[in-house]
C-alpha cells in the first residue's frame, strides 16, 4: 500500500513540478540592475518531453527572485506539451477496493518514463474505501496482546482483495501499545547476581509472567537495568596439561576467580569456550613387547634343490635282507594267492587226464 501510493506521489510531483517552478518565474523578475545570478546547487537538467513539456536547456532557480533561469541568467520558458504519453511495457499495480491503487491496466510512457493509462493519458491513483473483506474460513493469527508490551487484541485474517491481515470486522489491523506496566511473578523470586568484573543484578529480581515479555523486573513491576561490569576480571593462570592415551590435555589459559570466564590472553580480552582447551587424547600405540616375534628358520630345515651324492648313506633307506619273514596284511596276501595258483594247477591235470582217457 505505501508502494502504491509512493508511485502516485512521484507521478503527481513529476506532473506538477514544471507547473511550481513557473510560477517563480511569474514572481519577483526585477532583481538588482536587472541581472539574475543562479543558484548552481540547485541545477535542473532539461526535461522536455513532447507528451509533458517542460524546459528545454539546464535550469536553476534566481537566488533572488527565484526565477527560473538559464546558467547566463536568462529568463526560461516552460513549454506545454504538444502530444499524447507513448504507452510501452504494461506496469503491474495492483488494485483493491479496501487499499485502493490503479483500477485500470496501466503503462510505463516510452517517451518521459510516467505512469499512464493504455489511451496515453496520465494514470492517477484512486484511494479505497477501506472497507476490507477477511476470510474467517483461511489463515487465523491469535490475539496476542499483553498490558505490559502491547499487541493485537483480536484474532487476524487475511483479506481477500489486498491479503493484508485484518480484524474479523473487516478494519485494518491495527496492534495495541502496552502500558509498561510488568506483572512479576512474585512466587519465584531470583537473588542478586552481581558480580564486579562481570555485571548482573545488585537486588532481587522477578520475570514478567507474560511468557511473550519475560522481562527481569521488582516486586512493583518495574524493569531493571542490568548493571554492566565496573572492574576487571581476577585472573589465575591455568597450565597446559598435556594430553595422554587414557586423558584429554588442556591448553594453557586463564580463569576469573570471581565469575570463572575463561579467557586465552593474560589481558583477559580473548574470551574462550571451555571446549576450545580441549586437547585430544593420544592415539593408542600397541605394545611391542605384546606381539610374539617369529623365530629365526634353522638353515638345516631349508629345503634343498641338492641331489645326495653316493657316499652320502645316511640319507639312503636301509636295504631290507631278502630272508626276513614277512608279517602282517602281506604276508596273509601271499599266501592266499599261492593257495590259489595250486589249487587251479590241480583242476587243470584233472581236466586234462580225462580228455585224454
Amino acid at each position: 500500500m505505501k508502494m502504491k501510493k509512493l508511485i502516485a506521489l512521484i507521478t503527481m510531483t513529476a506532473l506538477l513540478g514544471a507547473s511550481s517552478i513557473v510560477a517563480y518565474a511569474e514572481g519577483n523578475v526585477d532583481c538588482e540592475n536587472g541581472k539574475h545570478e543562479p543558484n548552481l546547487e540547485f541545477m535542473q537538467e532539461a526535461d522536455y518531453h513532447d507528451c509533458t513539456g517542460g524546459f528545454k536547456v539546464d535550469y536553476y532557480p534566481c537566488i533572488e527572485c527565484h526565477v527560473v533561469i538559464d546558467i547566463d541568467g536568462n529568463v526560461l520558458e516552460n513549454f506545454d506539451p504538444v502530444s499524447l504519453h507513448v504507452p510501452g511495457v504494461e506496469a503491474q499495480m495492483e488494485w483493491s477496493t479496501c487499499n485502493g491503487g490503479y483500477p485500470d491496466p496501466c503503462f510505463i510512457c516510452e517517451d518521459c518514463g510516467y505512469l499512464v493509462l493504455e489511451d496515453g493519458t496520465n494514470a492517477f491513483y484512486v484511494e479505497g474505501d477501506g472497507k476490507h473483506n477477511p476470510d474467517l474460513d483461511g489463515e487465523c493469527r491469535e490475539a496476542n496482546y499483553i498490558p505490559c508490551d502491547g499487541g493485537y487484541k483480536e484474532d487476524r485474517y487475511r483479506c481477500l482483495d489486498c491479503g493484508n491481515f485484518v480484524f474479523a470486522n473487516g478494519e485494518e489491523a491495527v496492534r495495541t501499545e502496552g502500558d509498561g506496566k510488568h506483572t512479576p511473578d512474585l512466587e519465584n523470586v531470583l537473588e542478586p547476581n552481581y558480580i564486579p568484573c562481570y555485571g548482573g543484578y545488585k537486588v532481587e529480581r522477578y520475570v514478567c509472567i507474560y511468557e511473550e515479555c519475560g522481562t527481569y523486573v521488582n516486586a512493583e513491576g518495574e524493569e531493571l537495568e542490568f548493571i554492566e561490569a565496573e572492574a576487571p576480571h581476577p585472573l589465575e593462570y591455568v597450565a597446559k596439561v598435556e594430553p595422554t592415551v587414557e586423558k584429554e590435555g588442556c591448553k594453557e589459559h586463564w580463569k576469573c576467580t570471581a565469575c570463572g570466564e575463561l579467557f586465552a590472553d593474560a589481558e583477559g580480552t580473548e574470551w574462550v569456550f571451555d571446549f576450545e582447551l580441549v586437547i585430544d587424547k593420544l592415539d593408542k600405540v600397541e605394545d611391542d613387547s605384546d606381539v610374539e616375534e617369529p623365530t629365526p628358520e634353522d638353515p638345516t630345515d631349508k629345503p634343498t634343490d641338492e641331489k645326495p651324492t653316493p657316499e652320502d648313506s645316511t640319507d639312503k633307506p636301509e636295504k631290507e635282507e631278502s630272508d626276513t619273514v614277512k608279517t602282517g596284511d602281506s604276508a596273509n596276501v601271499m599266501g592266499y594267492l599261492t593257495a590259489t595258483l595250486a589249487a587251479l594247477v590241480v583242476m587243470v591235470s584233472v581236466l586234462l587226464k580225462r580228455k585224454n582217457a
